[in-house]
């Protein structure tokens, strides 16, 4: 994968994450998979709503299993995403009990 598309991904998966999840115990650390092995990879501009709200469902569901008080900050817990053929690993950061429920979500 070029860096240019790269950084669109991860811009686009930043952007629609916090746009559309409304969990705000944790932050999310995104980070795209380099390697691509597809001829032709997909644009994050190819992606339609449908799938960004699929996408944001299962992230909701997946935060909301979590308990930010039992997670071990040197063992995040991680979550695999794929919009089309991007690899996509969240992590999940417990905020201090004094900041959750408020933004950002990405970090």
């Amino acid at each position: 994968m070029s860096e240019g598309l790269h950084d669109e991904w991860h811009v686009a998966v930043s952007r629609e994450l916090e746009a559309r999840v409304k969990g705000r115990m944790f932050f999310v650390r995104v980070a795209i998979a380099s390697e691509q092995t597809a001829p032709d990879p997909t644009s994050p501009a190819d992606v339609g709503d449908d799938v960004w709200d699929s996408l944001a469902e299962r992230v909701e569901q997946w935060l909301g299993g979590l308990d930010p008080d039992a997670v071990d900050e040197d063992n995040l817990p991680e979550y695999e995403v794929r919009p089309g053929d991007t690899s996509i690993e969240l992590a999940a950061i417990p905020k201090k009990p004094k900041r959750r429920g408020t933004n950002p979500l990405i970090v």
